[in-house]
Parts: structure tokens; C-alpha cells; sequence
């Protein structure tokens, strides 16, 4: 059995939630054009939410377990068999890097044709499509996820409890080309980016950044 066939096992036993029925019912813009690797990219974050808090929870067991100490004495040692099998239970955490929290989707897949066709005589408004155009096709879109221990999400509303790993936020980010200050997020409603004929129809968010 491979490793994440047994992670799977683990996260579906421990009811994680299913990332292809949520982009399918929330996004179905965007998993249409998923591929297979994209979905299981969502999917082990989600099901690192719940195996990473039970398989964390043993590791401390077993470090507890793994300390002795000899009668009449204060000097404490460690049951090396015990610290071998806390060593081998952390190889069961998934690890989920920043990286692993965000995919770039398709954008062409989400805009509709006249989404960046000006719709005035004004000329600015003519050069700011092309220049959001432009940062779409450098920056990109975005899809990602992530819980409440993230600083891009702090905003988020309703807020989601730290303590509950069963909650967390998908959402495409995209930050236009004219805004100077970081955005705050807002959840994509599953509309076209054109449903708005305003700068705020493209979704107010940033690319990823390490930092954020």
C-alpha cells in the first residue's frame, strides 16, 4: 500500500471533506478544467486537517511514554524503542507546504468573451484592460485553501475557529494591476468575472506570496 493510499484511508475514516464534490458543487468552473493531480493537490491539504491533529496526538504519547526515570532519582532517560516508534508515527504526518496551498487555474476558462472589451469611448478604461490582461497573464489566478492560521484569511467572514479543522477557505485570488494596498479577501461567488462591469469584477486578491 503506498503512502498516500494509507493517508487517504486514514482522512476518509476520519470524515475529511471530499475536495472533487466541493470544487464540483462550489467551483465547477474551475474543476471542470482541473486535472486529476490539481484535485489530489486540494485533497491532501484537506485531509492533512484531520490526520495531522490524531497522528501529532500519538507522537506526543509516545514522547511522553518514551521518559523514564530511575527510582529514587531525578535523572530521566529516554526508552529508545518508544522514541523509535514516536520517530516512525511522525512519518505519518502529511506534510503540506506553502506551495502545496495554492494551484493556477485557467483564467481563459473563467472569463467570458467580452470580459475585458471596454464598454465606454473612455481611453482609460481601454488601457486599464489591457493592463489587467497583462497581469493576468503574468500573475495569474488562483485557487487556494487554506484555515484560519493563515494572514490572508484573517478577514475572513464569517471567521473560521482555529480549533476546528473541519473548516477552512477555497477561493480564487487575483489582485488588479492599479492597487497599491493588499486586498481583503473575498470568497468567489461562482459568477463570471464579467457579472460586474467595474474594476471590482475581477477578484480584488493577490498571487500567492510566501509571506502573506
Amino acid at each position: 500500500m503506498s503512502n498516500r493510499t494509507a493517508e487517504r484511508q486514514r482522512a476518509t475514516a476520519l470524515k475529511a471533506a471530499d475536495a472533487r464534490a466541493i470544487l464540483k458543487a462550489r467551483l465547477p468552473l474551475v474543476f471542470a478544467d482541473n486535472d486529476a493531480g490539481q484535485v489530489d493537490q486540494v485533497q491532501r491539504f484537506l485531509d492533512s486537517l484531520v490526520v495531522n491533529p490524531a497522528v501529532q496526538k500519538e507522537v506526543d504519547d509516545l514522547d511522553r511514554k518514551s521518559i523514564k526515570s530511575q527510582p529514587d532519582s531525578t535523572i530521566e532517560y529516554r526508552d529508545q524503542d518508544k522514541v523509535r516508534q514516536r520517530d516512525k508515527k511522525k512519518q505519518e504526518l502529511i506534510v503540506v507546504k506553502e506551495t502545496d496551498r495554492r494551484v493556477r487555474v485557467n483564467h481563459e476558462k473563467l472569463l467570458t468573451s467580452d470580459a475585458l472589451k471596454p464598454t465606454t469611448d473612455n481611453p482609460d478604461e481601454a488601457v486599464y484592460l489591457l493592463q489587467v490582461k497583462g497581469a493576468l497573464a503574468d500573475k495569474g489566478v488562483w485557487l487556494r485553501f487554506a484555515t484560519n492560521g493563515a494572514a490572508w484569511i484573517q478577514n475572513a467572514n464569517p471567521p473560521i475557529p482555529a480549533t476546528d479543522p473541519r473548516r477552512f477557505l477555497i477561493g480564487l485570488w487575483f489582485v488588479p494591476p492599479t492597487m497599491r494596498s493588499r486586498p481583503k479577501p473575498e470568497a468567489w461567488t461562482g459568477k463570471h468575472f464579467s457579472a460586474r462591469r467595474s474594476s471590482e469584477r475581477l477578484l480584488r486578491m493577490g498571487p500567492p506570496r510566501d509571506d502573506r
